[in-house]
Protein backbone atom coordinates (compact mmCIF):
# COMPACT_ATOMS: atom_id res chain seq x y z
CA UNK A 1 0.00 0.00 0.00
CA UNK A 2 1.47 3.63 -0.93
CA UNK A 3 1.65 5.43 1.95
CA UNK A 4 0.02 9.31 1.83
CA UNK A 5 -0.49 12.28 3.83
CA UNK A 6 -3.87 12.24 3.72
CA UNK A 7 -3.71 9.15 6.69
CA UNK A 8 -3.19 11.35 9.22
CA UNK A 9 -5.92 13.60 8.70
CA UNK A 10 -8.03 10.26 8.27
CA UNK A 11 -6.82 9.79 11.91
CA UNK A 12 -8.03 12.83 13.30
CA UNK A 13 -11.12 12.02 11.86
CA UNK A 14 -11.71 8.98 14.02
CA UNK A 15 -10.64 10.58 17.03
CA UNK A 16 -13.08 13.44 16.34
CA UNK A 17 -16.91 13.79 18.11
CA UNK A 18 -18.89 11.92 15.65
CA UNK A 19 -18.37 14.35 12.17
CA UNK A 20 -18.99 13.13 8.64
CA UNK A 21 -16.52 12.73 6.82
CA UNK A 22 -16.23 14.13 3.05
CA UNK A 23 -13.13 13.76 0.94
CA UNK A 24 -12.90 15.24 -2.84
CA UNK A 25 -10.18 15.11 -5.13
CA UNK A 26 -10.15 14.26 -9.04
CA UNK A 27 -10.61 10.86 -10.74
CA UNK A 28 -8.11 8.37 -10.18
CA UNK A 29 -6.16 9.97 -6.84
CA UNK A 30 -6.74 7.19 -4.18
CA UNK A 31 -9.86 8.07 -2.65
CA UNK A 32 -12.07 4.75 -2.94
CA UNK A 33 -8.90 2.83 -2.02
CA UNK A 34 -7.93 4.32 1.53
CA UNK A 35 -11.57 4.90 2.17
CA UNK A 36 -12.18 1.52 2.12
CA UNK A 37 -8.78 0.53 4.04
CA UNK A 38 -10.30 3.05 6.43
CA UNK A 39 -13.78 1.26 7.17
CA UNK A 40 -12.43 -2.11 7.06
CA UNK A 41 -9.45 -1.59 9.94
CA UNK A 42 -11.23 0.89 12.36
CA UNK A 43 -15.22 -0.70 12.04
CA UNK A 44 -16.52 -4.09 12.43
CA UNK A 45 -19.61 -3.16 10.82
CA UNK A 46 -19.78 -1.38 7.60
CA UNK A 47 -20.92 -0.96 4.31
CA UNK A 48 -19.60 0.00 1.40
CA UNK A 49 -21.65 1.92 -1.97
CA UNK A 50 -20.90 3.10 -5.21
CA UNK A 51 -23.85 5.12 -5.81
CA UNK A 52 -23.09 5.64 -9.64
CA UNK A 53 -22.73 1.51 -10.05
CA UNK A 54 -25.72 0.99 -7.26
CA UNK A 55 -29.36 2.23 -9.04
CA UNK A 56 -31.36 0.44 -6.61
CA UNK A 57 -29.46 2.19 -3.81
CA UNK A 58 -29.56 5.44 -5.44
CA UNK A 59 -33.59 5.41 -6.35
CA UNK A 60 -34.34 4.74 -2.30
CA UNK A 61 -31.62 7.41 -1.12
CA UNK A 62 -32.75 10.22 -3.59
CA UNK A 63 -36.86 10.31 -2.47
CA UNK A 64 -36.03 10.99 1.41
CA UNK A 65 -37.71 13.81 2.65
CA UNK A 66 -35.46 14.64 5.72
CA UNK A 67 -32.25 13.60 7.19
CA UNK A 68 -34.23 11.35 9.14
CA UNK A 69 -35.70 10.03 6.79
CA UNK A 70 -32.49 9.34 5.02
CA UNK A 71 -31.05 7.51 7.91
CA UNK A 72 -34.36 5.16 7.83
CA UNK A 73 -33.63 4.09 4.29
CA UNK A 74 -29.91 3.52 4.09
CA UNK A 75 -31.20 1.11 7.87
CA UNK A 76 -33.59 -0.69 5.50
CA UNK A 77 -31.14 -1.54 2.64
CA UNK A 78 -28.33 -1.91 4.97
CA UNK A 79 -29.12 -4.01 8.56
CA UNK A 80 -26.31 -4.39 10.03
CA UNK A 81 -25.75 -0.55 10.18
CA UNK A 82 -28.02 -0.75 13.26
CA UNK A 83 -25.19 -2.42 15.18
CA UNK A 84 -22.96 -0.36 17.46
CA UNK A 85 -19.55 0.75 16.01
CA UNK A 86 -20.62 0.86 12.41
CA UNK A 87 -20.09 2.52 9.49
CA UNK A 88 -21.02 3.39 5.63
CA UNK A 89 -19.01 4.76 3.25
CA UNK A 90 -21.15 6.37 0.03
CA UNK A 91 -19.01 6.44 -3.04
CA UNK A 92 -19.57 9.24 -6.09
CA UNK A 93 -21.99 11.18 -4.31
CA UNK A 94 -21.72 14.23 -7.19
CA UNK A 95 -24.50 11.75 -8.70
CA UNK A 96 -26.76 12.96 -6.57
CA UNK A 97 -26.61 16.42 -7.90
CA UNK A 98 -25.98 15.92 -11.67
CA UNK A 99 -29.33 16.68 -12.76
CA UNK A 100 -28.62 14.55 -16.75
CA UNK A 101 -27.52 11.62 -14.75
CA UNK A 102 -29.06 8.37 -16.51
CA UNK A 103 -30.08 7.09 -13.44
CA UNK A 104 -32.66 9.56 -12.71
CA UNK A 105 -36.16 10.20 -14.12
CA UNK A 106 -36.12 12.68 -16.99
CA UNK A 107 -39.42 14.70 -15.00
CA UNK A 108 -37.94 14.26 -11.00
CA UNK A 109 -35.45 17.31 -11.34
CA UNK A 110 -35.72 17.52 -6.95
CA UNK A 111 -32.47 16.46 -5.34
CA UNK A 112 -31.89 15.31 -1.63
CA UNK A 113 -29.17 17.80 -0.90
CA UNK A 114 -27.13 15.23 1.59
CA UNK A 115 -24.22 17.83 2.01
CA UNK A 116 -26.66 20.23 3.37
CA UNK A 117 -28.60 18.28 5.60
CA UNK A 118 -24.63 16.47 7.33
CA UNK A 119 -25.71 18.40 10.29
CA UNK A 120 -29.11 16.76 10.43
CA UNK A 121 -27.61 13.57 9.61
CA UNK A 122 -24.84 13.23 12.45
CA UNK A 123 -26.98 14.66 15.30
CA UNK A 124 -29.66 11.64 14.45
CA UNK A 125 -27.72 8.78 14.29
CA UNK A 126 -24.50 7.26 15.69
CA UNK A 127 -23.32 5.51 12.41
CA UNK A 128 -20.36 7.12 10.86
CA UNK A 129 -21.08 8.48 7.21
CA UNK A 130 -18.38 8.57 5.12
CA UNK A 131 -18.78 10.61 1.17
CA UNK A 132 -16.32 10.60 -1.38
CA UNK A 133 -16.97 12.37 -4.80
CA UNK A 134 -15.14 13.24 -7.35
CA UNK A 135 -15.52 16.72 -10.13
CA UNK A 136 -16.62 18.74 -7.35
CA UNK A 137 -16.81 21.72 -9.50
CA UNK A 138 -19.71 19.72 -10.66
CA UNK A 139 -21.46 19.62 -7.75
CA UNK A 140 -20.72 22.71 -6.00
CA UNK A 141 -23.27 25.07 -7.59
CA UNK A 142 -25.30 22.73 -6.04
CA UNK A 143 -24.74 22.56 -2.85
CA UNK A 144 -27.04 25.45 -0.72
CA UNK A 145 -24.68 25.32 2.30
CA UNK A 146 -21.68 23.26 3.88
CA UNK A 147 -22.30 22.61 7.73
CA UNK A 148 -18.29 22.86 8.67
CA UNK A 149 -18.97 22.14 12.28
CA UNK A 150 -20.26 18.69 11.77
CA UNK A 151 -18.32 17.59 8.72
CA UNK A 152 -14.62 17.16 8.04
CA UNK A 153 -13.80 17.86 4.11
CA UNK A 154 -10.41 17.33 2.58
CA UNK A 155 -9.34 17.74 -0.85
CA UNK A 156 -7.32 14.97 -2.33
CA UNK A 157 -4.34 14.97 -4.72
CA UNK A 158 -2.68 13.19 -6.81
CA UNK A 159 1.01 11.71 -4.87
CA UNK A 160 3.78 14.56 -4.36
CA UNK A 161 7.31 14.05 -4.50
CA UNK A 162 7.63 13.55 -0.87
CA UNK A 163 5.06 10.86 -1.25
CA UNK A 164 6.90 9.37 -3.92
CA UNK A 165 10.06 9.02 -2.02
CA UNK A 166 7.83 7.19 0.28
CA UNK A 167 7.54 4.35 -2.20
CA UNK A 168 10.38 4.27 -3.94
CA UNK A 169 11.74 3.36 -0.34
CA UNK A 170 14.11 6.56 0.06
CA UNK A 171 14.91 6.41 3.90
CA UNK A 172 13.16 8.79 6.66
CA UNK A 173 16.74 10.37 7.53
CA UNK A 174 17.24 11.51 4.31
CA UNK A 175 14.07 12.96 4.00
CA UNK A 176 14.91 14.86 6.90
CA UNK A 177 18.29 16.08 6.10
CA UNK A 178 16.69 17.49 2.83
CA UNK A 179 14.28 19.10 5.42
CA UNK A 180 17.23 20.43 7.23
CA UNK A 181 19.05 21.78 4.47
CA UNK A 182 16.01 23.60 2.90
CA UNK A 183 15.39 25.03 6.59
CA UNK A 184 18.58 25.99 7.03
CA UNK A 185 19.87 26.83 3.19
CA UNK A 186 22.76 24.50 3.19
CA UNK A 187 23.19 22.57 0.36
CA UNK A 188 22.68 18.97 0.31
CA UNK A 189 25.50 16.26 -0.21
CA UNK A 190 26.12 15.38 -3.75
CA UNK A 191 25.92 11.93 -4.05
CA UNK A 192 22.18 12.69 -2.70
CA UNK A 193 21.69 15.17 -4.95
CA UNK A 194 22.10 13.61 -8.03
CA UNK A 195 20.24 10.74 -7.24
CA UNK A 196 17.33 12.64 -6.13
CA UNK A 197 17.58 14.71 -9.33
CA UNK A 198 17.42 11.63 -11.15
CA UNK A 199 14.24 10.57 -9.29
CA UNK A 200 12.54 13.41 -9.72
CA UNK A 201 12.63 13.08 -13.01
CA UNK A 202 11.07 9.73 -13.37
CA UNK A 203 8.51 11.39 -10.82
CA UNK A 204 7.74 14.37 -13.76
CA UNK A 205 7.18 10.83 -16.33
CA UNK A 206 5.50 8.95 -13.62
CA UNK A 207 3.57 11.34 -11.89
CA UNK A 208 1.38 11.02 -8.76
CA UNK A 209 -1.53 8.94 -9.56
CA UNK A 210 -1.47 5.62 -7.31
CA UNK A 211 -1.82 3.35 -9.54
CA UNK A 212 0.88 4.77 -12.14
CA UNK A 213 3.39 4.71 -8.89
CA UNK A 214 2.23 1.65 -7.87
CA UNK A 215 3.05 0.11 -11.63
CA UNK A 216 6.62 1.99 -11.62
CA UNK A 217 7.68 0.32 -8.28
CA UNK A 218 6.46 -2.80 -9.26
CA UNK A 219 7.48 -2.96 -12.98
CA UNK A 220 10.23 -0.23 -13.23
CA UNK A 221 8.57 -0.03 -16.82
CA UNK A 222 7.62 3.16 -18.85
CA UNK A 223 5.47 1.35 -21.50
CA UNK A 224 3.35 -0.54 -18.25
CA UNK A 225 2.77 3.21 -16.91
CA UNK A 226 2.21 4.69 -20.03
CA UNK A 227 -1.10 1.64 -20.14
CA UNK A 228 -1.97 3.17 -16.69
CA UNK A 229 -1.81 6.94 -17.91
CA UNK A 230 -3.83 5.98 -21.11
CA UNK A 231 -6.36 4.52 -19.09
CA UNK A 232 -6.81 7.80 -16.53
CA UNK A 233 -6.96 10.05 -19.75
CA UNK A 234 -10.16 8.19 -20.97
CA UNK A 235 -11.62 8.21 -17.79
CA UNK A 236 -11.05 12.26 -17.30
CA UNK A 237 -12.75 12.76 -21.17
CA UNK A 238 -15.78 10.45 -20.36
CA UNK A 239 -16.16 12.22 -16.85
CA UNK A 240 -16.26 15.72 -19.03
CA UNK A 241 -18.69 13.85 -21.69
CA UNK A 242 -20.81 12.35 -18.43
CA UNK A 243 -20.69 15.82 -16.01
CA UNK A 244 -20.16 18.62 -18.02
CA UNK A 245 -22.93 21.12 -18.32
CA UNK A 246 -24.38 20.81 -21.54
CA UNK A 247 -24.40 24.31 -22.52
CA UNK A 248 -20.57 24.16 -21.45
CA UNK A 249 -19.53 21.25 -22.36
CA UNK A 250 -18.07 21.62 -26.04
CA UNK A 251 -16.00 24.28 -24.54
CA UNK A 252 -14.65 22.21 -21.26
CA UNK A 253 -13.82 19.55 -24.13
CA UNK A 254 -11.77 22.38 -26.19
CA UNK A 255 -10.11 23.53 -23.16
CA UNK A 256 -9.25 20.01 -21.92
CA UNK A 257 -8.09 18.97 -25.67
CA UNK A 258 -5.84 22.03 -26.19
CA UNK A 259 -4.08 22.22 -23.12
CA UNK A 260 -0.72 20.50 -23.74
CA UNK A 261 -0.32 22.45 -26.74
CA UNK A 262 -0.90 25.94 -24.79
CA UNK A 263 1.91 24.74 -22.02
CA UNK A 264 4.17 24.08 -24.59
CA UNK A 265 3.58 27.63 -26.11
CA UNK A 266 5.97 30.50 -24.58
CA UNK A 267 3.83 32.57 -22.52
CA UNK A 268 1.75 28.94 -21.42
CA UNK A 269 -1.30 31.15 -21.93
CA UNK A 270 -4.31 29.92 -22.86
CA UNK A 271 -5.87 32.39 -25.59
CA UNK A 272 -9.67 32.33 -25.47
CA UNK A 273 -10.06 32.57 -29.38
CA UNK A 274 -7.74 29.92 -29.44
CA UNK A 275 -11.19 28.12 -28.21
CA UNK A 276 -13.61 29.12 -29.98
CA UNK A 277 -13.42 32.84 -31.70
CA UNK A 278 -17.18 33.54 -32.05
CA UNK A 279 -17.56 32.70 -27.92
CA UNK A 280 -18.52 35.24 -25.09
CA UNK A 281 -15.47 35.59 -22.77
CA UNK A 282 -18.05 34.65 -19.94
CA UNK A 283 -18.74 31.68 -21.27
CA UNK A 284 -15.27 30.47 -21.57
CA UNK A 285 -14.67 31.37 -18.01
CA UNK A 286 -17.65 29.59 -16.93
CA UNK A 287 -15.90 26.55 -18.59
CA UNK A 288 -12.63 27.25 -17.03
CA UNK A 289 -13.95 27.48 -13.64
CA UNK A 290 -15.95 24.03 -14.39
CA UNK A 291 -12.95 22.67 -15.55
CA UNK A 292 -10.71 23.70 -12.44
CA UNK A 293 -13.43 23.01 -10.12
CA UNK A 294 -13.58 19.59 -11.33
CA UNK A 295 -9.72 18.46 -10.04
CA UNK A 296 -8.97 17.79 -13.91
CA UNK A 297 -6.62 21.20 -14.42
CA UNK A 298 -5.01 23.84 -12.09
CA UNK A 299 -5.57 27.66 -12.93
CA UNK A 300 -2.59 30.53 -12.14
CA UNK A 301 -4.17 33.47 -12.88
CA UNK A 302 -2.75 36.50 -13.61
CA UNK A 303 -1.90 39.21 -10.80
CA UNK A 304 -1.32 42.98 -12.41
CA UNK A 305 0.84 43.81 -9.42
CA UNK A 306 2.87 41.76 -6.90
CA UNK A 307 1.98 43.47 -3.56
CA UNK A 308 -0.52 41.65 -1.09
CA UNK A 309 -2.83 40.86 -1.41
CA UNK A 310 -2.61 38.81 -4.46
CA UNK A 311 -5.75 38.27 -4.94
CA UNK A 312 -7.02 41.70 -5.43
CA UNK A 313 -5.33 42.19 -8.60
CA UNK A 314 -6.29 38.94 -9.78
CA UNK A 315 -7.16 39.14 -13.47
CA UNK A 316 -9.46 35.85 -13.80
CA UNK A 317 -9.72 36.51 -18.29
CA UNK A 318 -5.81 36.32 -18.61
CA UNK A 319 -4.77 32.35 -17.06
CA UNK A 320 -2.48 29.59 -17.22
CA UNK A 321 -3.90 26.20 -17.24
CA UNK A 322 -1.92 23.26 -16.00
CA UNK A 323 -2.70 19.54 -15.94
CA UNK A 324 -3.50 17.82 -12.61
CA UNK A 325 -1.30 15.38 -12.71
CA UNK A 326 2.33 16.15 -14.41
CA UNK A 327 2.94 12.45 -15.45
CA UNK A 328 -0.47 12.29 -17.55
CA UNK A 329 0.94 15.49 -19.18
CA UNK A 330 3.83 13.45 -20.40
CA UNK A 331 1.79 11.26 -21.64
CA UNK A 332 -0.13 13.72 -23.87
CA UNK A 333 3.03 15.57 -24.97
CA UNK A 334 6.03 13.41 -25.02
CA UNK A 335 6.83 9.64 -26.34
CA UNK A 336 8.90 7.15 -24.39
CA UNK A 337 12.24 7.71 -26.18
CA UNK A 338 11.81 11.94 -25.02
CA UNK A 339 10.92 10.97 -21.38
CA UNK A 340 14.16 8.51 -21.32
CA UNK A 341 16.06 11.14 -23.09
CA UNK A 342 14.92 13.74 -19.81
CA UNK A 343 15.81 11.44 -17.19
CA UNK A 344 19.36 10.42 -18.94
CA UNK A 345 20.18 14.18 -19.15
CA UNK A 346 19.42 15.79 -22.39
CA UNK A 347 18.86 19.34 -23.12
CA UNK A 348 17.99 19.50 -26.55
CA UNK A 349 14.43 18.99 -25.67
CA UNK A 350 12.37 22.03 -24.11
CA UNK A 351 10.86 20.26 -20.95
CA UNK A 352 10.05 23.79 -18.92
CA UNK A 353 6.10 23.34 -19.14
CA UNK A 354 6.55 20.09 -17.44
CA UNK A 355 8.50 21.13 -14.62
CA UNK A 356 6.23 24.27 -14.33
CA UNK A 357 3.31 21.54 -14.07
CA UNK A 358 4.89 19.95 -11.26
CA UNK A 359 5.53 23.18 -9.54
CA UNK A 360 2.31 24.24 -9.90
CA UNK A 361 0.51 21.29 -8.60
CA UNK A 362 3.03 20.70 -5.44
CA UNK A 363 2.25 24.41 -4.53
CA UNK A 364 -1.52 23.56 -5.08
CA UNK A 365 -1.65 20.56 -3.23
CA UNK A 366 -0.14 22.53 0.17
CA UNK A 367 -3.11 24.96 -0.35
CA UNK A 368 -1.38 28.26 -2.09
CA UNK A 369 -3.53 30.10 -4.85
CA UNK A 370 -1.26 30.28 -7.71
CA UNK A 371 -0.63 33.76 -9.48
CA UNK A 372 1.77 34.78 -12.24
CA UNK A 373 3.13 38.27 -13.07
CA UNK A 374 3.74 40.02 -16.56
CA UNK A 375 4.77 42.99 -17.14
CA UNK A 376 5.86 44.52 -20.39
CA UNK A 377 9.30 46.42 -18.65
CA UNK A 378 9.60 44.57 -15.90
CA UNK A 379 8.89 40.77 -17.69
CA UNK A 380 6.90 37.75 -16.50
CA UNK A 381 7.24 35.71 -13.49
CA UNK A 382 6.85 32.05 -13.81
CA UNK A 383 4.39 32.10 -10.05
CA UNK A 384 3.84 34.35 -7.18
CA UNK A 385 2.44 32.84 -4.01
CA UNK A 386 1.67 34.68 -0.09
CA UNK A 387 4.40 32.74 2.12
CA UNK A 388 5.33 33.93 5.13
CA UNK A 389 2.85 36.81 4.74
CA UNK A 390 5.27 38.13 2.08
CA UNK A 391 5.33 37.89 -1.83
CA UNK A 392 7.26 35.10 -2.66
CA UNK A 393 8.55 35.10 -6.33
CA UNK A 394 9.04 31.78 -8.20
CA UNK A 395 10.99 31.05 -11.20
CA UNK A 396 11.69 27.50 -12.92
CA UNK A 397 14.15 26.67 -14.67
CA UNK A 398 14.66 22.93 -16.46
CA UNK A 399 17.93 23.82 -18.00
CA UNK A 400 21.56 25.12 -17.44
CA UNK A 401 21.01 28.87 -17.62
CA UNK A 402 18.93 28.76 -14.63
CA UNK A 403 21.17 32.00 -13.29
CA UNK A 404 19.07 33.66 -16.07
CA UNK A 405 16.44 35.29 -14.80
CA UNK A 406 15.92 39.09 -16.01
CA UNK A 407 11.90 39.74 -14.65
CA UNK A 408 13.08 38.47 -11.24
CA UNK A 409 15.91 40.69 -11.00
CA UNK A 410 14.17 43.05 -11.86
CA UNK A 411 11.40 42.54 -9.32
CA UNK A 412 13.56 42.33 -6.55
CA UNK A 413 15.39 46.01 -7.24
CA UNK A 414 11.58 47.48 -6.71
CA UNK A 415 12.19 48.33 -3.49
CA UNK A 416 8.17 49.29 -3.14
CA UNK A 417 7.55 45.69 -3.65
CA UNK A 418 9.20 44.96 -0.50
CA UNK A 419 10.34 41.50 -1.09
CA UNK A 420 13.08 39.99 0.77
CA UNK A 421 13.74 36.70 -1.09
CA UNK A 422 12.80 34.74 -3.93
CA UNK A 423 12.78 30.94 -5.19
CA UNK A 424 14.74 29.59 -8.32
CA UNK A 425 13.72 26.01 -8.92
CA UNK A 426 16.02 23.98 -10.81
CA UNK A 427 18.35 21.17 -11.66
CA UNK A 428 21.33 22.47 -9.42
CA UNK A 429 22.22 22.28 -5.83
CA UNK A 430 21.00 24.64 -3.18
CA UNK A 431 22.85 28.18 -2.69
CA UNK A 432 22.22 31.40 -2.13
CA UNK A 433 22.84 34.73 -3.47
CA UNK A 434 21.84 37.81 -1.41
CA UNK A 435 17.69 37.74 -1.81
CA UNK A 436 18.13 34.95 -4.38
CA UNK A 437 17.95 31.16 -3.45
CA UNK A 438 18.19 28.72 -5.83
CA UNK A 439 17.29 25.22 -4.55
CA UNK A 440 16.91 21.91 -5.95
CA UNK A 441 13.92 21.20 -8.11
CA UNK A 442 13.23 18.35 -5.66
CA UNK A 443 12.68 21.38 -2.79
CA UNK A 444 9.25 22.48 -3.81
CA UNK A 445 7.39 19.89 -1.74
CA UNK A 446 8.99 21.82 1.16
CA UNK A 447 7.62 25.17 0.47
CA UNK A 448 4.78 25.16 2.91
CA UNK A 449 2.62 27.17 4.24
CA UNK A 450 3.69 27.65 8.30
Amino acid sequence: MLRRKISSELQRWLNTDHKLLYIVGARQVGKTYILKKLINDNFENRVYVNILGDARTYNVLRKSQSAQDFIERIINLYPVLEKENSAIFIDEIQVFYDEDSSLKDNNDKKIFDILTLSKEIVINTDIRFIFSGSLLGSISSSVRSFPEGYCLMYQMYPLDFEEFMWANDISEKTISDLKYSFDNLEPVKDYVHDDLIRLYKIYLMVGGMPEAVATYVDKHNFNDVEAVHKSIEEFIQFDISQYAPKKDKIHIKNIYKLLPSELNKENKRFILSDIESKSKNNKLETAFEWIHGAGVSLPVYNTSSPELPLEINKKSTLVKVFHEDVGILTYLLFKASAKLSLIDGDISINYGSIYENAVAQSLNSHGFPLYYYNSKKQGELDFIIEYDNSVLPIEVKSGKDYQKHSALDNIMKIKDYRIEKSFVLCNQNLYVDENIIYLPIYMVDFIQKR
